[in-house]
């Protein structure tokens, strides 16, 4: 049986080189809310809704780099029935979308997210299209990237975790999924919140490459062993 292992020193590397460097913390780390950021285009047959909200589902015109945002659209006939099965496309002018195209459920949605780790500061757009009888609809939603603010924390603990079903693990097989988390603290052991931890797996797939620390300094990607490698290193 096919296993990715960890041991004692994984991860380290990397994240000597976060500790020696200030955290970046975040100012209104997922921007700010607004009561709606959506918007809706009806055409002769077919009607599509687009809208954005942050990690925590509230809708929003901003975040700061280094976050995500979930894209949803639901897909309708003009008479408002859900058009399941619908191939919908998306586009951003800039930033990285985790699909490119999605299939609506039956009541007519889908939805992909948005990273925005490698935006520069500005505005984007995303484009979501289909077709339906052969009329083709487009709709598309804006927001903001704003900068983050970075505050310099002295020498940050950093810990590492490795956790299937809440417990503790120190391995996981081919095709299994396991969560890795980071603990960061400051000098005086009190958990740093809002900060930006980038991750990066040479070996095994991460289900995000960012993620934010909580109110407990943690920060949690999925990790899923791939068949055929053996070790692993964030």
């Amino acid at each position: 049986m096919k296993y990715i292992k960890t041991i004692n020193t994984l991860f380290v590397k990397s994240w000597v080189a976060l500790a020696l460097l200030s955290v970046m913390l975040l100012s209104g780390c997922n921007g700010h809310s607004e009561e709606d950021n959506s918007s809706r285009v009806i055409g002769d047959n077919v009607q599509a809704e687009i809208a954005v909200t942050d990690v925590n589902g509230t809708a929003t015109n901003s975040i700061t780099v280094g976050n995500q945002l979930t894209v949803s659209v639901v897909i309708m006939t003009t008479e408002s029935e859900p058009l399941a099965n619908q191939n919908v496309s998306f586009v951003a002018t800039e930033g990285s979308l985790s699909a490119s195209s999605r299939l609506t459920n039956a009541q007519g949605q889908t939805s992909i997210s948005f990273d925005s780790s490698s935006v520069s500061p500005g505005v984007v757009t995303i484009t979501a299209t289909t077709t339906y009888n052969d009329e083709t609809i487009t709709a598309d939603v804006q927001f903001e990237v704003l900068s983050a603010a970075v505050v310099d924390v002295d020498s940050p603990s950093v810990s590492i975790t490795l956790k299937k079903d809440g417990n503790a693990i120190n391995r996981i097989k081919a095709g299994e999924s396991a969560q890795l988390g980071v603990v960061l603290t400051d000098i005086n052991d009190a958990p740093i919140e809002n900060a930006i931890v980038t991750f990066n797996a040479e070996i095994g797939v991460l289900s995000a490459s960012t993620a934010l620390t909580n109110a407990n300094g943690v920060a949690e990607v999925s990790l899923t062993g791939e068949e055929g490698n053996l070790g692993a290193s964030v």
